[in-house]
């Protein structure tokens, strides 16, 4: 799918709502930190990230299948700032997990975050079950299904991609200096740190000021000896970042302003 054949219902898709009964979502709260704000103390795109990923560990252990299905990789991951607070620092956040779509290999998640002080964020995840031995998707066992999919009506969830791997030719390009912080477990890149070059690039802008709806896909895996540079494009009402390396994008950015 190219840049051309987009559209805006596309990009900005509704999201599925929370469910009416409580016994279909996951719930936690907790305090922000120090790490999780920028300097206008907002929630940064990578601390939204380490929610998802934090708040999905939890998820799978309280319902019992952190043994059967430890290791899941993120193939796109949406964030909607809907009322991103001034202060996060001040707020104590809500966070409610639960499935949106379901299918043999992956499954879709929504997260909702909300403050106490204002700040509110719609997120969704697209996550395939992994094999760490064959290093390729696993099937879903039945009991997982049978679980989680009761809060879903969609149980032949397709992959479609969103977001262009071609960056333009007038595209600014830039080196991205990797880190042994920035390798996870399954010696790659953890899918948080991406969001920290998407942060990086929009220092001095207001596109993360205000509502926004923010995109990420990952197309392959960088590796720790990897060269990586940036590719973006920076404009009044968006911006789109690609990761590359040998000339081929490995994950690409978009963030909308809403």
């Amino acid at each position: 799918m190219s840049d051309s054949t987009l559209t805006e219902k596309d990009l900005l898709a509704p999201l599925a709502p929370l469910p009416e009964n409580p016994e279909l979502y996951f719930e936690e709260s907790w305090r922000a930190g120090l790490g999780d704000v920028d300097v206008y103390r907002r929630a940064r795109l990578d601390s939204v990230a380490r929610y998802l990923q934090d708040l999905g560990y939890d998820h799978l252990l309280a319902a019992g299948f952190g043994e059967i299905h430890p290791y899941w990789v993120v193939q796109r991951t949406l964030i909607e700032a809907q009322s991103p607070a001034a202060d996060l620092l001040r707020e104590t956040l809500t966070l409610r997990r639960w499935c949106s779509g379901m299918a043999k290999f992956w499954c879709s998640v929504r997260i909702q975050v909300v403050g106490d002080k204002g700040t509110h964020f719609e997120t969704e995840a697209f996550w395939i079950n992994f094999n760490k031995e064959t290093k390729g998707p696993a099937r879903i066992s039945d009991d997982f299904v049978e679980r989680f999919g009761q809060a879903t009506d969609n149980h032949h969830l397709r992959w479609k991609p969103l977001l262009s791997p071609e960056p333009p030719a007038d595209a600014q390009v830039s080196p991205w200096q990797l880190r042994s912080t920035d390798i996870d477990q399954f010696q790659h890149v953890n899918n948080a740190a991406y969001w920290e070059a998407v942060e990086h690039l929009l220092r001095g802008t207001d596109l993360l000021s205000g509502r926004y709806r923010a995109i990420i896909e990952y197309i392959s895996p960088v590796q720790p000896a990897e060269q990586v540079t940036l590719s973006s494009t920076v404009a009044g009402n968006g911006a789109d970042v690609w990761f590359v390396v040998d000339g081929k994008a490995k994950a690409v950015a978009k963030v909308i302003r809403l």
